[in-house]
């Protein structure tokens, strides 16, 4: 789903300044999450599980790049929104789980979803 996302955004190619500006930005905002998840991950079991969430945390990071790129401020919004629920899924399975967290998750992905949905109003 995140790959038609990302499909969507390009179907009117964004800039290269604009690519470059969210990939350094969305690079030094999630990079120090997603390596301390992915050690999380390493140290908790079989390292079959490091090469599964460090694709998704590709893609996912893909999308947010391709979202704000977009210029589209809506999908921007979306994308960070839906990303930040995916990392404390993440954060919670694999760091550290919070009471907090399921309702937290379930409050993002439902406004990163529809932020992403409205963006195609735009």
């Amino acid at each position: 789903a995140h790959l038609c996302y990302v499909a969507g955004f390009w179907t009117d190619p964004p800039a290269a300044t604009s690519l470059v500006v969210s990939a350094v930005f969305v690079s030094a905002v999630l990079a120090p999450v997603a390596f301390r998840i992915l050690r999380a991950v390493r140290e908790a079991g079989p390292r079959g599980d490091v090469g599964p969430v460090a694709a998704y945390v590709g893609v996912i990071s893909a999308m947010v790049v391709s979202a704000l790129a977009s210029g589209n401020a809506v999908a921007g919004v979306g994308a960070v929104v839906f990303a930040g629920s995916d990392s404390l899924i993440a954060w919670d399975r694999f760091v550290r789980s919070r009471p907090w967290m399921s309702v937290t998750i379930m409050v993002t992905y439902h406004l990163g979803q529809l932020f992403l949905v409205l963006s195609l109003l735009e």
